[in-house]
């Protein structure tokens, strides 16, 4: 691993300034890049996430879920392999605890580890890129509640339903929005896509796992014409307000991400 990027959250950092800079210690001697809250706790020079995320194999990553799920957003061709260290909240997405930080980071280079591979999500609005999602892709409505005329197609078979919103989530977003919404749990290694309704009328649709190499396509329109504002989130860190016209098309990534998981994990 010739380049090594470290990115971190900012609230609570300070707290773990001491776990960070032992990590950069044993890393001394590799190229490393480092964002503008380690680069602030230490008083070095930054660099743009997006170019960490471009030019690293490897990334370090003090924070929790949130901090991922951003760090995510970012991702391009490339697919670097990721750690994440939890000094945030649940975690769930994070391999190791801030006091095994250096251990963890040790146990990599060493090529004693794991490979968890995570399906996202690459999701196209009206044709161009909008985005991608470890989690889900949400259609919700604006303010005002109104129901939702939703055309889905998923290969060849079309759905017609009514409902305050949609979601498609992965295994990974199994456990999250989708669940609360009465979709299923999913392994993270389930080779499955859901799409969940959110609250549909009269049980219309209900939540149903599809095949993740199919294309999801879905067209929307004013239910009994009725004026409403709508948008689209993805894993709560993009949103996007959406038009009647707009057609949404999600399938999965071609390369899944790679959470590097420590030997005897911790």
């Amino acid at each position: 691993m010739r380049t090594i990027g470290i990115i971190a959250k900012e609230h609570d950092l300070p707290k773990y300034h001491a776990n960070v800079k032992a990590v950069l210690k044993f890393l001394k001697g590799k190229t490393i890049l480092i964002d503008k809250n380690v680069a602030k706790l230490l008083r070095k020079k930054p660099t743009a996430r997006k170019r960490i995320i471009s030019k690293s194999d490897f990334i370090i990553i003090f924070g929790g879920d949130g901090t991922i799920l951003k760090t995510v957003q970012l991702l391009s061709k490339k697919s670097p392999l990721i750690l994440g260290i939890n000094i945030g909240g649940l975690g769930v997405l994070t391999q190791a605890k801030p006091n095994k930080a250096l251990l963890a980071v040790k146990k990599i280079l060493a090529k004693k580890y794991k490979l968890d591979r995570r399906t996202y999500l690459d999701v196209k609005l009206n044709g161009k890129r909008l985005g991608v999602a470890l989690n889900e892709a949400a259609i919700n409505q604006g303010p005002y509640t109104r129901l939702i005329d939703f055309n889905v197609k998923v290969g060849t078979k079309v759905k017609k339903f009514c409902s305050d919103g949609l979601i498609i989530a992965t295994p990974s977003g199994s456990t999250a929005y989708s669940h609360s919404a009465g979709g299923p749990i999913l392994k993270p290694n389930t080779k499955s896509l859901i799409i969940t309704p959110i609250c549909p009328r009269a049980q219309q649709f209900k939540p149903v796992k599809v095949k993740d190499g199919a294309r999801i396509t879905i067209k929307f329109k004013r239910y009994h014409n009725i004026a409403s504002d709508i948008g689209i989130s993805l894993d709560g860190q993009k949103n996007a307000r959406l038009t009647y016209k707009d057609e949404i098309q999600i399938q999965k990534a071609k390369a899944p991400i790679q959470f590097a998981v420590p030997g005897n994990s911790f």
